[in-house]
């Protein structure tokens, strides 16, 4: 139970920029665990018309897409050492804002289904989504050891892409 305190304090202090990517350990064992969590909070949000198998198969691509390019773009820039500490980042801290996301979407859903307006709720949620870019960028100008705005722009590549190639796979989403 400690361990998992640690853990969760560890992306607590990454989400709040106390921390940085290099200070989490470089852990096989942490990245797998990280990587599953990931995944569960990816098909619980994946999106509305996908079924619960879909959801699934939403989740596995979208966390192999995240894997493959984040080590590819660290490969590249010769940064391969910091490809599980990176991962474990960007997963982790993904993860943890997502979970802080899920009752504002049990409370826009009770909102919408009572017609009480969606305001409130929308409103943090897409706070916490710019929360989690910002994090994300942190996460990535640490690793690639580059200036914030050259991370906020290969961010916004990566999201991009990877928005792309999922919506490219599962043609039933519509934006």
């Amino acid at each position: 139970m400690r361990t998992i305190s640690i853990i969760i304090k560890a992306f607590l202090h990454l989400c709040l920029f106390k921390s940085k990517p290099q200070d989490l350990p470089a852990s096989s064992l942490l990245l797998g665990l990280v990587s599953i969590i990931y995944m569960l909070m990816s098909g619980i949000l994946a999106p509305a018309p996908l079924s619960r198998w879909q959801s699934f198969l939403w989740s596995f691509v979208e966390t192999g897409l995240l894997m493959i390019l984040v080590s590819s773009l660290l490969y590249v820039v010769r940064h391969p050492r910091r490809i599980t500490q990176t991962l474990i980042a960007m997963m982790g801290a993904n993860a943890f804002l997502s979970l802080l996301s899920l009752p504002l979407m049990v409370w826009r859903d009770y909102n919408e289904s009572h017609n009480l307006g969606l305001g409130m709720p929308s409103l943090l949620f897409l706070i916490i989504m710019f929360w989690n870019i910002a994090v994300q960028v942190y996460i990535l100008r640490h690793a690639l050891n580059v200036t914030t705005f050259a991370a906020f722009i290969i961010t916004i590549i990566l999201l991009s892409l990877m928005g792309t190639l999922l919506l490219s796979l599962f043609p039933m989403v519509k934006i």
